[in-house]
């Protein structure tokens, strides 16, 4: 089974796919990394050269090419990876996607400044401003979010939690 998680920069896509893909045995994916290992140069590099619209077609056919690659994974997306060039369509159609909803005050209070500046959209952010953002992106991406097959709150999600949903 191909299992996508999706949701807000800093929700936990990335902790909770690597937790649950070690408890069952299958391999994990972060679709940032594998963009960065294939480009050779960080995602805020690939942001700041060519643009957020080169990154999103880049991360596009990148998404394509890991989904026909693979029998079994789960795979963490960037945060606004479903909202772009029919990616949520592609991912609903070829596994089950999950979306972790949090709120971003939440998100704030747990990203250290080394996590801010690892995130291309949020580097140059101040935290007022970066809870301004997230607010933002919260409005113009969760309806792309909600067209997942399974909500979980990212507070209480946990590997137990993500397993009975995915077999209801």
């Amino acid at each position: 089974m191909k299992i996508f998680i999706v949701g807000l920069p800093g929700s936990g896509k990335t902790t909770l796919g690597k937790a649950f893909a070690r408890a069952k045995g299958i391999p994990f994916i972060d679709l940032d990394h594998v963009i960065e290992q294939d480009q050779g140069r960080p995602i805020a590099r690939i942001f700041g050269d060519e643009g957020e619209e080169y990154f999103r077609q880049l991360e596009s056919s990148t998404l394509q090419r890991v989904i026909t690659s693979s029998e079994n994974f789960i795979l963490s997306t960037g945060g606004g990876a479903p909202c772009f060039h029919d990616n949520m369509v592609v991912m609903k159609s070829s596994g089950k996607v999950v979306f972790l909803d949090i709120s971003p005050e939440i998100i704030v209070s747990r990203l250290s400044q080394e996590d801010i500046s690892d995130r291309p959209l949020f580097a140059s952010e101040k935290s007022d401003d970066l809870l301004l953002r997230l607010k933002s992106f919260q409005v113009s991406r969760t309806p792309f979010y909600l067209q997942a097959d399974i909500v979980l709150s990212a507070e209480k999600a946990t590997v137990s939690s993500l397993d009975e949903a995915l077999k209801n």
